[in-house]
This record gives structure tokens, C-alpha cells and sequence, in this order.
């Protein structure tokens, strides 16, 4: 069901596969939304055009290509209305023998790869009075898994991103929350290993979620329903954090 009211665009980072892949089906199917898939590979573009949206060759680790994808849109006559900050990567590992380069790669898509596409739109946003910025975070980010203290970090200072920008940006008709699903069956979820099935005893529900499990809550806080909330980091986990 599309919510109504103009044509928005929306933009979504890691959108060939997981969640992201997910994110972007579930706009596509809502209509009423022009949607902008990014991916690092050429065969993830040629998935999300696939789907109806298009996709843009984009690394948002990378400044180059953040100001080219800048371009692109505005060289379509589009400015983004909802932003969706969901690539990311994950690597297990204990904090001393967490390598600086794996600690850089993760806090450089998953925080700062957030910051870049944010910085690159808010301002137009702001001019246009209006603006969904969703993050995708994870349930690590409250409650933290041996092996993964620089994917719990990126992921918190994603979380405390929001709820800084929601107090910034409240006033200019713009919107900041975060979700954090908790295990959900992606390529992601591999890097766990043997403690997965473990981790999956405790799930309430009593199983991991499927990426369509989590899309609709990012429809729903991009659509103009969801105007009243900001500033929230939404869990979405089958029960886990309060297990």
C-alpha cells in the first residue's frame, strides 16, 4: 500500500543482497517512490535494476565515489527525500587481535560510509523542509557478542548518530531513526559460524528472521505515517535483547 502525497526519492546503500536487496523489492513493490540502489559490484547493479530500481555502482567508503553518485542524481533531476544507510561488513575477530586495517575497512563503510551519504543530502533536505535518514544498526550495538568489538563500535556510533542528528535536524521537517535487527538469515549471519546455533537457542521467536522480516518498519518510518518519530533506535530481533 503506498502512504500517498508526492513522489519521493529514495536511496538505499548495500541494496544487492540481504537486507538491503530486501529494502529495496519492498519500495519498488510500494510505489509511489523512485528508488535508487546502491551496490560495490557490477553484478549487484544489474539485481537491483532487476527489481525496477536503479542501481549505481558505488562504494560509499570511497569520497569519489559519494560526490559521483551525488551527480548522478542531481543530473536526473532528483533530490533524495529518504536515505537509507544499510551497507555494511562485518569481520570476527578478539579486540587484540583485531588488525587497525580490519578496524578501519568496518568503522569506514559502516559509520563513515553513513556519514558521507548524509552529509552529501541533509543540506537538500533541509532547503526541501523534509527527509527520512534511516540507519541500519544491529542488536550487537546493545548487547555485544564476544569476537565483534569493532562491528559493536561501528554499529553504536551509528546509533549515537542518530539520535544527534534527530535533535539537529527535527526542526527542518527531518526524521533520524535507526533499526537494529537482530540475527536474520544473510551472507552477514555466516560470519558468526559454529556460535550461531547457539545464538539461535536464545531467540524468543525461536528462529533467526528472513530480510522480509525487516523491511516493512523501513517502508513504514520512510512513509509520512511515521512523521512523530525520530531520534529512536528500533529493535527488531524475535524477542533477543530481552531474553
Amino acid at each position: 500500500m503506498f502512504y500517498g502525497g508526492i513522489v519521493k526519492t529514495v536511496l538505499i546503500s548495500g541494496a544487492s543482497r540481504g537486507i538491503g536487496y530486501s529494502i529495496c523489492k519492498a519500495f519498488v513493490d510500494e510505489g509511489g517512490y523512485i528508488v535508487y540502489g546502491l551496490s560495490r559490484t557490477g553484478d549487484g547493479v544489474s539485481k537491483i535494476n532487476e527489481l525496477g530500481a536503479t542501481g549505481i555502482l558505488c562504494d560509499v567508503s570511497k569520497d569519489e565515489d559519494v560526490d559521483s553518485l551525488k551527480e548522478k542524481i542531481k543530473s536526473d533531476g532528483c533530490s533524495v527525500d529518504v536515505l537509507i544507510n544499510n551497507a555494511g561488513i562485518a569481520r570476527s575477530s578478539l579486540f587484540m587481535k583485531t588488525k587497525f586495517s580490519d578496524l578501519n575497512d568496518i568503522m569506514n563503510v559502516n559509520f563513515y560510509g553513513g556519514v558521507r551519504l548524509i552529509k552529501c543530502f541533509v543540506n537538500e533536505m533541509s532547503k526541501n523542509k523534509y527527509g527520512r535518514i534511516i540507519n541500519v544498526s544491529s542488536v550487537l550495538s546493545l548487547m555485544p557478542q564476544v569476537g565483534f568489538s569493532a562491528y559493536t563500535a561501528s554499529k553504536a556510533a551509528l546509533d549515537g548518530l542518530t539520535k544527534s542528528l534527530a535533535l539537529e535536524y527535527a526542526s527542518k521537517g527531518i526524521t533520524v531513526n535507526s533499526i537494529n535487527p537482530g540475527f536474520v538469515k544473510t551472507s552477514m549471519l555466516e560470519v558468526i559460524g559454529d556460535k550461531g546455533d547457539e545464538l539461535m537457542m536464545n531467540i524468543p521467536c525461536g528462529y533467526a528472521a528472513e530480510p522480509d522480516d525487516i523491511s516493512p518498519l523501513v517502508v513504514f518510518l520512510a512513509s509520512d505515517k511515521a512523521r512523530y518519530i525520530t531520534g529512536e533506535s528500533i529493535q527488531i530481533n524475535g524477542g533477543l535483547y530481552f531474553s
